[in-house]
């Protein structure tokens, strides 16, 4: 299958102290870092920004899904009830990107890269194993991305979630929707990063600041998550390698 399918190809932390967060992620998942890149495993696998404080917004993941032609995607996004935040945009040595808003608030890119961007795949340390969009309209949005991008959307049962939309692109799955836990969750983009041992990860990452949201649990047919929000205040999921059964 070609890795030219519409999927998500990379993931930037936005966050107030890229500093602080760039010494997190590298004990935690064991990222390295040039400039604003990250490196898991020798792939870049997405950016650390900083935050301007003035602008109020709080810490939180940027993720980029590639598209053949972002400026269509966009006008087309539009046309199917999402609403364009950023118009298309030239980053030199990367792409075209633009961001939008889904039907139920979630913030995503969709960026023409001028490369072929690596392909995320699970069992290594650092790396994402998967995205998952926590929404709080899951019908709307299945619809939404399923003819933006062409994705099918198909229901199963995934751990202890029964009606889980699971993306796939020719029966192989790209990414996940399950509803908003709570009245006030907004909706987003939760990245899964792998680790080789969560409950350690998960102390670890406690010890230096970070908050527990859920787990570490073992999912059905997953294996063991965890969801944390960094010392900075951004929101991430944890995997632990070899829990998948």
């Amino acid at each position: 299958m070609s890795l030219n399918y519409p999927r998500l190809a990379r993931n930037d932390l936005m966050t107030p102290d890229p500093d602080g967060a760039r010494a997190f992620y590298a004990a935690i998942a064991g990222w390295a870092y040039s400039g604003h890149t990250i490196d898991a495993g020798g792939q870049t696998i997405g950016g650390v920004m900083g935050l301007d404080g003035a602008a109020g917004l709080p810490a939180h993941w940027m993720p980029y899904i590639a598209v053949a032609d972002v400026d269509a995607a966009l006008a087309r996004a539009t046309e199917l009830g999402g609403e364009v935040c950023q118009a298309g945009f030239d980053l030199p040595g990367l792409g075209r990107f633009g961001i939008l808003s889904d039907p139920a608030g979630a913030w995503v890119s969709l960026m023409t890269f001028e490369a072929t961007p690596g392909h995320y795949e699970g069992g290594e340390r650092g790396r994402y194993c998967w995205f998952e969009l926590v929404s709080r309209d899951v019908g709307a949005c299945a619809a939404f991305y399923a003819a933006l991008l062409g994705w099918d959307a198909g229901h199963r049962s995934v751990g202890d979630v029964d009606d889980y939309v699971m993306f796939s692109v020719d029966g192989q799955p790209v990414a996940g929707l399950t509803g908003a836990p709570m009245a006030d969750t907004a909706s987003h983009w939760l990245g899964y990063i792998a680790v080789e041992d969560i409950d350690a990860a998960v102390a670890q990452a406690q010890a230096l600041g970070a908050s527990l949201l859920h787990g570490p649990r073992t999912a059905a047919g997953v294996g063991r998550v965890a969801t944390i929000r960094d010392p900075q205040g951004a929101v991430v999921a944890l995997w632990g390698i070899g829990t998948r059964p």
